[in-house]
C-alpha cells in the first residue's frame, strides 16, 4: 500500500512567489529556509507551534547559513487521482475567472497595520528585521501572534466566501509596494516603522496622482512658488515622480508630497464653434473679444486693443480661445480660463500653458468615464504617454478621447 503524502503551499521568503512541497510523515507547520550566500534555499520542515522555534530548527541541522527564515505551511486540499488527471489535460474546460482587483487603499491600509505591528519589533523607531510571516498574517487581517490553527481557519473561511483569491492578490500587491518603496531587500535587512509608513503614504499618493494627471505643485509648501505640472511616471523608491513643469518649461523630478489637486475647472462649453475669440491674460482674466476666421487673425485683431498690449508687456504674452455659441451670451470680462498664449507684438519670450487650464485632463476624463484600459509610458512610442486597452492596443490621448469621450 502506497504511503500517504501531503502537499503544502507556502511563499518564498525573499521573492514572495508561491511554492509547493509534497512529503510524507507527520504533518508540518512551517517550511524552513536558510541563506548560504546566494539567497534563501529550502532547508527542511518544522512541526513547531511557535515561529521562533521553527526559525531555530534549521540552525541545528545546518549551522553554516547567515540567515534563517520560516514560512507558514498550508495544506493543499487533497483531490482524487482521476480529478488530478483531468486537470492535467491541456484542453480548456471552462473560462478562467477574472483576476481580482485590489485597490490602492486596501494596500495602504494593510501597510498601516504592518507598521503598527512592526512597532513591537522595532521600539523607538529602530530598524529591525521584518519577517515575511508578519507581512502575510497582517495582510490576512490576523494578529502577528496568530497560530497555524487560526491561520488555517481564516483561509478556510475566505475560501468558503470566495474571497481567498482577492486576499492572496492583496498579499502580492503589499509585497510589491514594499519592494518598490522600501527596497528590494526589505525582508533581508533592518526596516523602520517610518519606512513602512512612507510606503503606505506613497501608495495613496501614487493612486491620487497617476501618469497623465494635472496637479498643482507647492515646493516646500511655498505658495509663491506655485507651479502647474503633469505627472509622467510612477514614483521611485524615494517617493519622487517625473513631471512636466509649466514654470520650468520642461521635465523635473519632484516629491509626491508637494503635489496638490488641480483646481475645479468649469465643464466643457456647449454649442457650435463660432468665429468669436476670447482674449485673456496669464491669470485667465478676460480682456476683450474679437471676431476672426482663424487664430492668426484673432491675435492680430487683439493687438489693436490697448488693454491686450499692456497685458502682453506685463505677462510676456496673452491667451486666445475660440468661443462656442453657448458662451456668447456671457458678458465680456466674465469668462475665465487660459487657452494658448499668443506671441506679443514686441519681441519677448512667450508663455505656454496647456489646455489643462480650461478643463480636466484627457486621462482623468477617460478614467472618470469608465473607459477600458489605462495610461502608460509606452516603450513602443519611445516612452510617450499612451492609453493602453486591455487587448494591448495603444492609443494617443487624443485618439482615446475621440473613441470613448465623443458624444
Amino acid at each position: 500500500m502506497a504511503s500517504t503524502k501531503t502537499t503544502y503551499s507556502t511563499t518564498h521568503p525573499a521573492t514572495g512567489e508561491p511554492v509547493t512541497f509534497t512529503k510524507g510523515g507527520r504533518p508540518v507547520r512551517w517550511i524552513t529556509w536558510g541563506d548560504l550566500g546566494n539567497g534563501f534555499v529550502h532547508f527542511g520542515f518544522s512541526s513547531q507551534e511557535e515561529y521562533k522555534k521553527a526559525v531555530r530548527a534549521p540552525r541545528s541541522s545546518n549551522p553554516y547559513a547567515t540567515r534563517y527564515e520560516a514560512t507558514a505551511a498550508t495544506v493543499v486540499e487533497d483531490k482524487p487521482a482521476e480529478q488530478i488527471q483531468q486537470e492535467a489535460d491541456p484542453t480548456p474546460v471552462a473560462e478562467e475567472a477574472p483576476a481580482p482587483t485590489v485597490t490602492p487603499d486596501e494596500v495602504a491600509e494593510a501597510l498601516d497595520r504592518i507598521a503598527v505591528a512592526h512597532a513591537r519589533l522595532a521600539p523607538d523607531g529602530q530598524a529591525e528585521y521584518l519577517p515575511e510571516v508578519l507581512v502575510h498574517l497582517l495582510t490576512y487581517g490576523l494578529p502577528y501572534e496568530a497560530d497555524d490553527d487560526a491561520f488555517g481557519a481564516c483561509r478556510a473561511e475566505l475560501r468558503r466566501s470566495g474571497r481567498l483569491p482577492h486576499v492572496e492578490a492583496l498579499v502580492a500587491k503589499v509585497r510589491t509596494a514594499l519592494r518598490a518603496y522600501v527596497g528590494e531587500s526589505y525582508n533581508r535587512v533592518g526596516v523602520t516603522i517610518a519606512q513602512i509608513r512612507h510606503a503606505a503614504r506613497t501608495v495613496r499618493l501614487a493612486a491620487r496622482y497617476p501618469a497623465g494627471e494635472v496637479a498643482v505643485r507647492l515646493p516646500e509648501g511655498d505658495e509663491k512658488r506655485r507651479d502647474v505640472v503633469v505627472v509622467l511616471d510612477k514614483p521611485d523608491l524615494a517617493g519622487k515622480v517625473q513631471v512636466h513643469s509649466v514654470a520650468a518649461n520642461g521635465q523635473v523630478r519632484v516629491p509626491l508630497t508637494e503635489l496638490r489637486p488641480g483646481p475645479e475647472l468649469p465643464p466643457e462649453p456647449e454649442g457650435k464653434i463660432t468665429d468669436w475669440w476670447t482674449i485673456t491674460d496669464a491669470n485667465g482674466t478676460e480682456l476683450t473679444r474679437v471676431k476672426a476666421e482663424n487664430d492668426p487673425a484673432a491675435r492680430k485683431a487683439a493687438r489693436r486693443n490697448p488693454k491686450v498690449v499692456a497685458a502682453a508687456r506685463r505677462d510676456n504674452g496673452f491667451a486666445v480661445r475660440r468661443l462656442r455659441s453657448s458662451e456668447l451670451a456671457t458678458p465680456v470680462g466674465t469668462l475665465n480660463g487660459v487657452g494658448r498664449i499668443a506671441q506679443p507684438a514686441a519681441p519677448a519670450r512667450t508663455v505656454t500653458v496647456t489646455t489643462g487650464f480650461t478643463r480636466k485632463s484627457i486621462p482623468t476624463r477617460l478614467r472618470e468615464s469608465g473607459a477600458p484600459g489605462g495610461m502608460v509610458n509606452s516603450a513602443a512610442a519611445g516612452g510617450a504617454l499612451r492609453w493602453r486597452l486591455p487587448d494591448g492596443e495603444e492609443l494617443t490621448p487624443g485618439e482615446a478621447a475621440k473613441r470613448f469621450l465623443s458624444s
